[in-house]
């Protein structure tokens, strides 16, 4: 069991580098006149509140993070609601368009025969597309899939990117350096 009246460490520096670091900075602080005790102490809960204060600042920014992004989410639903019927729309007009000029190309060339009942209820050979439209059409898709798998790849790499932002801690290098910052005040 912790006692809350007072607590205890003890530390061990076993490598030759840290030996001779620690005892030039153990000397600096004594040729101050300051207890290496009570330096010791303040430099580790300095160290502990900062890192208490990381924990904080890293939750609200994940619960703000989240916020925003629900946000989000419910203000554009109804905007890509509304893009996908508009979409939707556009995909039968461009058919029924597609369709008609079938028809009048078929005309025009002189591939069917013109009465009455071809605009009534067109046969199937009334709205044959032309081979070099379909072919035009098969091309244009294989130009499409290659920008969409493209577009996929970089939004992929963004958001891979956005991932790491958002998981690593963009204070930790700012408090590193103001504990680095603080040792040096402690040395000087």
């Amino acid at each position: 069991m912790i006692k809350e009246r007072e607590a205890r460490f003890s530390g061990y520096f076993g490598e030759k580098s840290d030996i001779q670091t620690f005892n030039l900075w153990k000397q600096n602080i004594l040729d101050k006149g300051l207890s290496l005790n009570q330096t010791i102490c303040e430099i580790i809960i300095t160290h502990i509140k900062k890192e208490q204060e990381k924990q904080i600042i890293r939750s609200i920014k994940d619960d703000l993070f989240y916020a925003i992004r629900k946000a989000i989410f419910a203000s554009m639903s109804s905007v890509y609601k509304e893009f996908q019927i508009r979409k939707t729309d556009e995909n039968f007009k461009n058919k029924i368009l597609n369709s008609k000029l079938d028809l009048i190309s078929n005309i025009l060339f002189k591939n069917i025969d013109i009465n009455d009942e071809i605009f009534d209820e067109p046969s199937p050979k009334a709205l044959n597309e032309s081979l070099y439209f379909i072919q035009k059409a098969k091309n244009d898709e294989k130009t499409l899939k290659f920008l969409n798998e493209t577009l996929t790849k970089n939004a992929n790499k963004t958001e891979k990117i956005f991932d790491r932002f958002s998981k690593g801690d963009i204070f930790d290098e700012i408090h590193e350096e103001k504990l680095k910052k603080e040792i040096r005040n402690k040395n000087e």
